[in-house]
């Protein structure tokens, strides 16, 4: 005699056939995108064998002003996110990316990419009330922002940044050394003042209580 199947048996097998369906269910939306994507590109590709060279420009140039449209009605708020996230998300992971495989010449290059970063986010600070005057900054800053990633880091870098950098990196490593010195020195004093002023709470603590143990 066959015994039936407890419960637990049929949780499992239930559970079993749930996850067959979502993987199923997954596996058809994938070949479905990956169908779509294919006829998107082909699409695009009989597209632009049809425009010929001059017409490719045009409708590069249109494609660029809808993007600029969608960006700007965005609004403030998420135009700043879309900025923010182009600036760090994408070069964040290459860095990690970079970083796992152990490549100096990527790790050179997004090591270029946060430098520059840096001072032009400095510069921006500075400047920034009267950058926003300009009515295409926003698109200038997003823009600039995408060269950095491609070449522009290490060109700028290269160019600009490190023989700057080279010229005046004894006279920044003096004055960091004497900066580093005087923060110690300042530490050091703020201690000392903290443990007198300490053991002078302490002094005045226990001369009160003997003030009162000689009145009670």
């Amino acid at each position: 005699m066959n015994a039936s199947p407890g419960p637990g048996t049929e949780a499992v097998e239930g559970a079993v056939s749930v996850v067959e369906v979502l993987q199923e269910a997954l596996n058809s939306f994938v070949r479905g995108a990956q169908h779509r994507t294919e006829r998107i590109r082909s699409k695009l590709e009989l597209l632009k064998h049809r425009l010929g060279p001059q017409g490719q420009k045009i409708f590069g140039y249109a494609m660029l002003g809808l993007a600029m449209l969608a960006i700007r009605n965005l609004g403030k708020r998420g135009f700043r996110l879309l900025t923010v996230g182009t600036a760090t998300v994408y070069p964040i992971y290459s860095s990690f990316k970079a970083l796992e495989a152990d490549d100096d010449r990527l790790n050179r290059r997004w090591l270029a990419y946060w430098v520059c970063l840096g001072v032009a986010g400095s510069l921006e600070g500075l400047g920034d009330s009267v950058l926003r005057l300009f009515p295409s900054y926003h698109f200038l800053k997003l823009a600039f922002l995408l060269w950095l990633q491609r070449s522009g880091a290490t060109l700028g870098y290269g160019i600009g940044l490190r023989p700057w950098l080279k010229k005046s990196e004894k006279s920044v490593d003096s004055f960091l050394q004497v900066l580093n010195h005087q923060i110690k020195q300042t530490l050091k004093e703020l201690e000392e003042l903290y443990l007198r002023y300490q053991l002078k709470l302490r002094n005045l603590v226990e001369e009160q209580g003997k003030r009162l143990r000689i009145l009670t």
